[in-house]
């Protein structure tokens, strides 16, 4: 399940131009590593609304 959710998150990451998401790319690639927590936080307070 940890698994699954962080390659949800990895592919997220990567397929978001950086202007979407909130703080370096790089640093967030780095938190969904550390454990279940790092995905979490990236999907709920990583990413920035689409408004189009």
């Amino acid at each position: 399940m940890v698994t699954g959710l962080a390659a949800i998150a990895w592919n997220d990451l990567a397929h978001r131009p950086q202007e979407d998401v909130k703080g370096r790319k790089r640093l967030w690639a780095l938190a969904i590593a550390v454990n279940f927590v790092g995905p979490i936080a990236y999907l709920r307070y990583g990413r920035r609304e689409n408004t189009t």
